[in-house]
């Protein structure tokens, strides 16, 4: 964020587009199968306690031939909807507006998919 202002000139915007953690925690799906370019792969997917991150693991199914990148593992930080507008408050960001889908939904923190901030840097620095 203190890059993003950093760029910014005043009047400027800054669009954050972020998983809503609590309904991504709580739709998880612990292991899931499918298949990419004919490898059938493996992915499970947990809250870390230590962070809070999501994680998640990438492997190919036992016996299949390994795909370039596999086995992989993946690390999200999670921040809460409130965390991410105080973190933009303390960068002089003020949000203009909010949506919880790419297509403009309202936000809502049981069931959006994505929390999306329009935020824009009003003050001179």
């Amino acid at each position: 964020l203190a890059e993003a202002v950093r760029l910014l000139r005043p009047g400027g915007s800054f669009v954050l587009d972020f998983l809503n953690a609590g309904a991504t925690v709580r739709s998880l799906v612990a292991m899931s199968r499918r298949e990419v370019a004919g490898i059938h792969v493996v992915e499970r997917r947990w809250v870390d306690p230590w962070g809070p991150f999501l994680r998640k693991t990438v492997e190919a199914e036992p016996g299949e031939a390994c795909l370039p990148g596999l086995p992989r593992e993946e690390r999200v930080r999670l921040y809460a909807p409130g965390d991410l507008r105080a973190m933009i408050a303390a960068h002089g960001l003020t949000v203009a507006a909010e949506f919880g889908s790419y297509e403009g939904g309202s936000f809502d923190p049981e069931t959006s998919a994505r929390f999306v901030l329009v935020t824009r840097l009003e003050a001179e620095r």
